[in-house]
């Protein structure tokens, strides 16, 4: 077939390709950052994908949850963990406790973040690295912390636990601007 039998052939779909065609290239043209890379962020929405929520984050928010209930309710949460969940004294009781280490960690991490901030001595740069290894290391603090639960609670009661937060709590969890690691 000749070029020019092709196009008469495909004549009604070769303008319509030709135009996603060069409107794709300028999207991702104007899409680029400055200097041509890709950038590595990336948002989420629980609601929509909460499969996609990062472990630490779902843990963090559970973490909260428990300490709030737990803070507002006369019987620390029994209603939820022990009767809906199935846990028992002892198991909610050691939840209660990684909630609270996880609140004390949480607040003595907040105040070195506003301490670093405050401080005159740190550069921008070198102020977004410690404010990164801070982050990083209430990552890693997070999930020890749910190691440590599972392994005082038992896989099924751990794993009760985790489908609750799935359900209940990544829905609610909007991330955005998460760094992807390449």
């Amino acid at each position: 077939m000749t070029p020019r039998q092709l196009y008469s052939r495909h004549r009604r779909s070769l303008w319509p390709l030709a135009a996603f065609l060069s409107l794709s290239t300028v999207v991702f043209v104007v899409a680029q950052p400055p200097g041509g890379k890709p950038s590595p962020a990336i948002a989420i929405d629980g609601a929509q994908t909460p499969e996609r929520i990062p472990d630490w984050i779902l843990w963090r928010e559970l973490f909260r949850r428990v300490s709030t209930v737990s803070d507002m309710s006369a019987m620390h949460g029994k209603d939820i963990w022990v009767d809906k969940l199935h846990m028992t004294m002892p198991q909610m009781n050691e939840l209660l406790q990684r909630a609270s280490e996880h609140r004390d960690m949480d607040s003595a991490k907040h105040a070195d973040a506003k301490r670093l901030k405050a401080s005159s001595k740190e550069t921008k740069e070198s102020l977004r690295i410690k404010l990164r290894q801070t982050q990083m290391s209430q990552e890693v603090e997070i999930l020890k912390l749910r190691d440590k639960l599972r392994s005082r609670i038992g896989n099924e009661a751990f794993e009760r636990l985790l489908s609750y937060a799935r359900l209940n709590i990544a829905p609610t969890i909007k991330v955005g601007n998460i760094v992807v690691k390449q």
